[in-house]
């Protein structure tokens, strides 16, 4: 699809659209639906659009904003190529944390209006007290965390930065809404403080500590097994159920159909 000059656009905007629709999808499997709002345009007073939110969820006095990106990140920069790294977390990461915050201040002054891009219809929300972000991107990406913390090592917070299946097991950890704010509030006012490789380790850390801070600590890190409760308690589960259905799933694959790993080769001289 990327090597269609006359799709590639059109690509682009459906995989933008797909990508909240999931994180919208995600966060409803513990928050009610009548509080997330999808494709929301922030505007002042004079009718003009301050920026745009991808999906946003309102309780009480409480906003939690999620930018969603579905750029690619590179495989050079997966890798730590400085050049492509830079570009890349300007596009997919920097510029998402810029849009998500830029209408904080318009928000809780209670100076701006909110409105569906597409219809255009107005959503009445209650006045906002606090506001926390956190980006998304649709891919893999198991440095994300790490990077990010080096990309932005000089300002006085360091976002939120996590894949789409960092989401799906946060929400499915999550209780409702209050717990889910309490983790990204934490997490943002501590993001000096606490250490993680990954945003799974900083919320297995809030599921034993709820981050708090510790007496006569500078610096707390998390190790790198914090992580791996969920590797056992949540994807070898979800292993083993696809592995009990997988015969069935491809009992009507041939064999010079092509294999359905997604290698390009027919099935009888790959997984077959």
């Amino acid at each position: 699809m990327i090597d269609d000059g006359k799709y590639i656009n059109r690509a682009q905007k459906n995989r933008g659209d797909i990508a909240e629709q999931i994180v919208a999808e995600l966060l409803s499997k513990k928050i009610d639906s009548n509080f997330i709002h999808s494709g929301v345009e922030v505007k002042e007073v004079k009718a003009t659009t301050v920026t745009e939110i991808d999906v946003c969820v309102v309780k009480d006095d409480k906003m939690l904003i999620f930018q969603v990106k579905s750029k690619r990140l590179s495989q050079l920069s997966k890798n730590g190529d400085i050049e492509t790294f830079e570009k890349d977390f300007e596009l997919a990461v920097k510029d998402a944390y810029d849009q998500a915050t830029l209408p904080y201040e318009l928000i809780l002054s209670n100076k701006c209006y909110f409105q569906y891009k597409e219809s255009g219809e107005r959503i009445e929300l209650p006045k906002i007290n606090e506001i926390y972000c956190a980006c998304v991107v649709l891919d893999s990406y198991a440095s994300i965390t790490t990077h990010t913390r080096l990309f932005f090592q000089e300002e006085k917070v360091t976002p939120i930065t996590m894949s789409i299946f960092d989401l799906e097991i946060i929400m499915e950890y999550s209780d409702n809404f209050d717990f889910l704010f309490d983790y990204l509030k934490k997490r943002t006012q501590n993001s000096k403080y606490f250490i993680a490789d990954s945003e799974l380790g900083f919320f297995e850390g809030y599921l034993r500590t709820k981050l708090q801070k510790r007496p006569n600590s500078g610096l707390v890190a998390f190790d790198a097994d914090f992580a791996q409760r969920f590797d056992l308690d949540y994807y070898k589960p979800l292993m083993e159920r696809y592995e009990m259905n997988f015969p069935e799933s491809i009992k009507n694959i041939g064999r010079n159909d092509y294999c359905f790993c997604g290698s390009g080769i027919k099935f009888k001289k790959c997984c077959g």
